[in-house]
């Protein structure tokens, strides 16, 4: 399905990432997989305070994964969600949803791991046997750490009447703190790597929020990148070459932000080695500047040289930011912002990885 070219995107099912995956181009597009997570959020009460049911939910879910991806592969995760929550008619939300998404041409993969439920496992499986697509196995870190690692593997492979041939192989070492992962140790923990449909490692240094930042701009390095690419360019030929995968400008362990959070006016930019953090003040601080902060901070972002090396015309979130910065009313809001982050980051990677492996 791809190679050690392509791009495995960790996203959230909120509306500034789906935004973000439609404004794509095709032809970023064709070089990168997402990797959707479902969040709590979704079942969570409208602000009529009408709680919606779970079909209707995930009929919504199916559309706007037609409308925001389209019908080309994609994975879809439903690990953050509660084991309780079931359909009316009594079928798992995974059966659920991947019928809806079929009835609407979309090529969902189903995301599983080692230690989910039983439920869960059953829908995943009944789903393998009806999907050309495959199923695909994610390893979090804590899994690499098991001594029973292989054993426990192949057990999921055969409850799920799987081979590695018919299987997706994630890797996610999930918050990268302090140090970058040694790849290269990590995947010979995995004697028949070649035998997977595709492999992919992923990983995430974004932290959870920007408290530690003070106002004003900082470098942040994407210590997820760049272990990554030191595991590629050692090219070790008893290894096979694993595709990229990261969490982009959010932190992997996921959390909500409590209500009525006063959050910063910040701008998240990602360049070659590091994200630019363009760290504003609260928007609800008394007397502050509010949202006028966003377009003086992408006036200040247009002035340095990791925007000059794209400019405007890069992706749908560099010409969000040029246009602010010229027009700021509106100035836009913390969705709006990280729909352009999300956008830009995106299309970097996959020019970034391409780049790469250019002969």
């Amino acid at each position: 399905m791809f190679d050690h070219k392509h791009y495995v995107p960790i996203l959230r099912w909120k509306r500034a990432e789906r935004v973000a995956l439609r404004f794509l181009t095709e032809q970023v597009k064709s070089y990168m997989t997402p990797l959707i997570e479902v969040t709590p959020r979704s079942f969570s009460p409208r602000a009529s305070g009408r709680v919606p049911p779970v079909d209707e939910v995930l009929s919504h879910i199916a559309e706007d994964l037609l409308a925001s991806w389209g019908t080309e592969p994609i994975f879809i995760d439903l690990w953050l969600l509660n084991p309780s929550l079931s359909v009316r008619n009594g079928l798992h939300p995974f059966i659920f949803l991947a019928a809806e998404a079929r009835a609407r041409g979309v090529s969902l993969i189903p995301v599983t791991g080692l230690d989910r439920d039983d439920e869960y496992q059953n829908a995943v499986a009944s789903l393998n046997a009806t999907n050309d697509g495959g199923v695909c196995v994610r390893l979090v870190r804590s899994d690499l750490e098991r001594s029973a690692l292989r054993t426990d593997l192949n057990r999921l492979l055969s409850r799920l009447h799987l081979q590695e041939r018919q299987a997706h192989l994630l890797v996610d070492w999930q918050f990268v703190q302090g140090g970058c992962p040694d790849w290269t140790a990590a995947l010979r923990s995995f004697p028949d790597l070649r035998l997977w449909r595709t492999l992919t490692v992923a990983s995430g240094a974004f932290p959870p929020d920007l408290t530690r930042f003070t106002l004003g701009q900082h470098d942040l390095p994407r210590l997820d990148r760049l272990a990554w690419r030191r595991q590629v360019a050692l090219e070790d030929p008893s290894l096979r070459r694993a595709a990229y995968g990261d969490y982009t400008i959010q932190n992997p362990i996921y959390s909500e932000p409590p209500g009525l959070a006063n959050v910063s006016a910040s701008i998240r930019y990602t360049a070659d080695e590091h994200w630019v953090i363009m760290r504003g003040e609260g928007l609800r601080n008394e007397n502050g500047p509010g949202h006028a902060q966003y377009p003086a901070n992408a006036l200040l972002l247009r002035r340095r040289p990791e925007y000059c090396v794209c400019g405007p015309n890069f992706s749908y979130g560099d010409a969000y930011i040029h246009d602010k910065s010229e027009h700021p009313d509106p100035p836009g809001n913390p969705e709006t912002w990280l729909r352009a982050g999300f956008n830009h980051h995106m299309t970097f990677v996959v020019r970034q990885v391409a780049s790469l492996f250019v002969t």
